[in-house]
Order: structure tokens, then C-alpha cells, then sequence
């Protein structure tokens, strides 16, 4: 339990992430959208898997390609994909990747 006022803060150190496996612990790290903040990618190495979360959006696909090779080049271990904004998934995935060619 923290204090009144205290402030958590993510390490990218990776002697941080050691002690928190090894403590057993199971941590979900929610990082803002990578066009807004970089420390996804600063944590992303230190991860046992990363989701990405894209949205269906018109145009959202150079985007998502982007952030893909974004976190798989800063050592992410990219396991898998969440479309947001989409009542149909398959539909939207189809969409994505007609976008993408």
C-alpha cells in the first residue's frame, strides 16, 4: 500500500524485472499508445510477452505495422493482437491487412 501522494514508477532496468519474476509476482504493465510515449519500448525487452492493441479504425494500419516492428526491434516478445473499436474481429483483421498491402 502506498502513501497519500506517492508515485509508482516503471524500471527499465533489467534487474528490476529479475526481482519481481523471482518474487513470483505477476505484473501487467499497460503502456500508453507509442505515438504518445516511448517507455513501452524501453520495458518491452523485459517482458514475458507482449499484447498489442490496435485500433480498426480507417488508416490504423501503417500505424499498427510500425509499432510492430517498433516493439519487435527494442526485444519485445510480441505474442499477440487485440483490435479495439471492432464489433467484428475477423472482419476488422481483414480490413488491417487489406490496409497494410
Amino acid at each position: 500500500i502506498l502513501p497519500k501522494g506517492a508515485r509508482v514508477l516503471i524500471s527499465a532496468a533489467p534487474d528490476y524485472w529479475s526481482a519481481a519474476r523471482e518474487s513470483g509476482a505477476f505484473v501487467v504493465v499497460d503502456a500508453p499508445a507509442l505515438q504518445w510515449s516511448k517507455a513501452g519500448l524501453r520495458v518491452a525487452r523485459h517482458m514475458d510477452g507482449v499484447v498489442l492493441v490496435v485500433s480498426a479504425d480507417p488508416g490504423a494500419a501503417p500505424a499498427a505495422l510500425a509499432a510492430k516492428a517498433e516493439l519487435v526491434a527494442a526485444g519485445a516478445n510480441l505474442i499477440g493482437l487485440i483490435y479495439s473499436k471492432s464489433s467484428a474481429p475477423a472482419a476488422a483483421m481483414d480490413k488491417l491487412m487489406r490496409q497494410a498491402s
